[in-house]
This record gives structure tokens, sequence and C-alpha cells, in this order.
């Protein structure tokens, strides 16, 4: 798979997002909070695989939200990266399914409205590795997740962007 290189505006990709979430929103009622920079401009990349990420993000979040909490999905500039974020006060992911969250086919339901085969977060971490960017997560049981995604504000070298680790079957 190759990047459709073009400019991303994190905000018109959260807008997009929240949009498109706004019906499963409103019937879990979960509030969904933006935090956009004010200096957050955009970056190079494929905004569509941008907004995938997003979208299954806020999806997941909202799978392992209950009623009358918030999500917050965020966008910020760093020195060298755009920071999009996502925040949820849900479960929190149990400590022994930390290192396979990623993986492709793990689902962790651990009692929530959340379901699925385990492909959204894996198609996550490709996304962004394949952008060469930064995954982290950190997570508590009891108090939510939150997945930090840097990207970075530079574009790779022409013909660096799909090595054999960043192709994406």
């Amino acid at each position: 798979m190759e990047l459709d290189d073009g400019a991303v505006s994190p905000a018109d990709e959260i807008a997009s997002v929240s949009s498109a979430l706004a019906d499963r929103l409103a019937k879990a009622k979960i509030a969904l909070r933006q935090e956009i920079a004010e200096d957050a401009g955009s970056f190079r990349g494929d905004a569509q695989r941008i907004r995938q990420v997003l979208y299954h993000l806020v999806a997941n979040a909202i799978g392992f939200s209950a009623e009358g909490q918030t999500i917050v999905i965020s966008a910020k500039r760093d020195l060298q990266h755009m920071v999009l974020s996502v925040s949820d006060q849900g479960r929190g992911i149990p400590e022994e399914a930390l290192g396979r969250i990623f993986e492709r086919f793990e689902s962790h339901s651990n009692g929530s409205n959340h379901r699925g085969v385990g492909l959204g977060l894996s198609m996550v971490k490709a996304f962004v590795t394949l952008h060469q960017g930064q995954l982290d997560l950190k997570s508590t049981p009891g108090e939510g997740t939150t997945v930090i995604c840097r990207f970075p504000l530079s574009p790779p070298p022409p013909g660096s962007t799909t090595t054999e680790q960043q192709k994406v079957a």
C-alpha cells in the first residue's frame, strides 16, 4: 500500500470523524470533545488513512466507554510531529493484553459494549507505521486509555515510504 500524499488538516479530519460517529455517540450517550491547538495547521500525509486512524480509535473508545463519559480527540504540534490522540474514561486495558493490543485479530471486550474481530487497532498501527509515525498507548484499568499517534511534520525522503516493514498486507 502506498500513501496518497498531500496536505492533511487535523481539524478537518477530526470534524469528519466526529460527524461520521455522531449517531453512535448519541445512541451511547457519550460526549466527544475536540481539542485542536490553534497552531495545529496541517502536515503531509494521506488524509484518508489519517481519517481511518481517527475513526477506528474513536469507535474503539465508544465501545469501551459507558453512558455519560467523555472521549477527547486532540491535535497539536510539537517540534517534529503532528500529535493526534484519543482518550477515553472507559475500562482501560488489562496489563496482560497491552503487548498484543495492536495485533491482528486481538479483541478484548472485557465486559464492554465493544464488538469486533480485532482488526481496527492493527490497521491503526499499520497506517501510522506507513506514515513513518510513532504509536503510544497509555492505559490504566478502571480509568481509561489514551492512544497517541505522532506523524512527522517533514515528509520522509523520496523512496523511503514503503520499506518491507511498512508494507500493509
